[in-house]
Formats: structure tokens, C-alpha cells, sequence
């Protein structure tokens, strides 16, 4: 039976490799080093995770923004309510899944806000858009 012996460090090869964060040339024995220290390895996955986190809430702001937006087109400055069809905000590009708050109304259901702005279902695909104030 023959054993394999690791190479000593003497013996392996030296790669030249460019850090991914600061893009510094560096020397290694190992071929898949990606940083040229642990600085700059903290500082890649930092500003990646940061990156990753502020493109899922920016988009979450765009589609609530836009839900709010739509709220505010049908509702007349001069009433308290509101009543459309569900077809209407769907044509306008109302999102129903995204919401900022819900709160129980006295007949049953939950009023459901974008913001300021909220909506209540009621039959027959009517919704009853309300403003807080």
C-alpha cells in the first residue's frame, strides 16, 4: 500500500489571483482564494447582503407606492367615500396582495390601507375606498 503525502507548502504551485472586493493582485498557494484578507471578505458579503436587502424593499415601496397612488386617483376630494369595482383597480394595476395595515370594520371584514388610503371589499366586487385622516 502506497500513502500519498500532501505537498509541502514549498512545493505548491503560486497562483496570482485578483481580490473580488478591492480587485488587488495577490499571491496564493491556493487557486480558489477569492480576498486578499478577511477585511475585504467581510466587506464584499457586507455590501452584497446590503445591496440584495435595499433592491427587495425598494421594490416592495414601488408596487405600495403605486397602490396608494391608484387609491388617490379614484378618491374625490370631496367625500369621505368611495364606491368602484374590483375590475377598475385591477385595470389601473392595483396589487391586492401588498398592504401597510389592516383594521377590522364595525360590519365585518378588515379595511385594508396603503398608507393613508384603504379599500373594503363588499359584494359583488365592490370596493368601498375610505381616507384617513
Amino acid at each position: 500500500m502506497v500513502l500519498s503525502k500532501k505537498k509541502s507548502s514549498k512545493e505548491r504551485a503560486i497562483h496570482t489571483i485578483q481580490c473580488v472586493n478591492c480587485n488587488k493582485k495577490i499571491k496564493s498557494k491556493y487557486p480558489n482564494k477569492k480576498y486578499c484578507g478577511k477585511k475585504c471578505a467581510l466587506a464584499y458579503h457586507y455590501k452584497k447582503n446590503k445591496t440584495e436587502k435595499q433592491s427587495s424593499i425598494r421594490k416592495l415601496n414601488i408596487i405600495l407606492a403605486k397602490n396608494r397612488n391608484i387609491l388617490e386617483s379614484l378618491f374625490p376630494n370631496d367625500k369621505e367615500t368611495v364606491k368602484v369595482s374590483r375590475n377598475l383597480l385591477i385595470q389601473h394595476g392595483f396589487d391586492f396582495n401588498y398592504l401597510t395595515q389592516f383594521r377590522p370594520a364595525k360590519k365585518g371584514g378588515n379595511y385594508i390601507y396603503c398608507y393613508e388610503y384603504g379599500y373594503l371589499e363588499l359584494k359583488n366586487n365592490i370596493i368601498l375606498i375610505v381616507r384617513k385622516d
